[in-house]
């Protein structure tokens, strides 16, 4: 009489969208559940754990039930592309302050460029802590 012998797969326990995250959403810990697969199915991109996700913005769509990728997730942009922001020119003790519109989306410490809307010249600058802009 023979015995059968089975393996237990290692498993791990992974935070996943309890529900379609549309792309732009700002995931929260209401949006993810814990889901349990084989280790093999978790890759080094994957989200670990559900602190590695909340706060951060799909950059597609996220499936329910399926593991996040941390290529898949981004800061939320302090400045959207289109939006109208402040800037600010430096220049020793001279400093300019004007508004533009962002060519780009831009998180603080992030180089973006504005289109100056009064003369259409594209201006470069950091994106702050407080949204606004640092031209160089």
């Amino acid at each position: 009489m023979g015995t059968a012998w089975a393996e237990a797969l290692p498993t791990s326990s992974v935070p996943v969208p309890h529900a379609p995250l549309a792309k732009g959403t700002v995931i929260t810990a209401a949006d993810l559940t814990s889901r349990t697969l084989p280790s093999q199915q978790v890759f080094v991109s994957t989200v670990q754990t559900e602190a590695q996700a909340v706060g951060l913005q799909s950059t597609r769509m996220l499936p329910a039930g399926v593991p996040i990728s941390v290529l898949h997730l981004r800061l939320p942009p302090l400045v959207n592309r289109g939006s109208v922001v402040e800037f600010t020119i430096q220049r020793g003790v001279v400093s300019l302050k004007g508004s533009a519109q962002a060519l780009e989306d831009g998180t603080a410490g992030q180089q973006i460029r504005l289109l100056n809307p009064a003369t259409r010249a594209t201006l470069v600058g950091v994106v702050q802590p407080n949204g606004q802009v640092l031209v160089n």
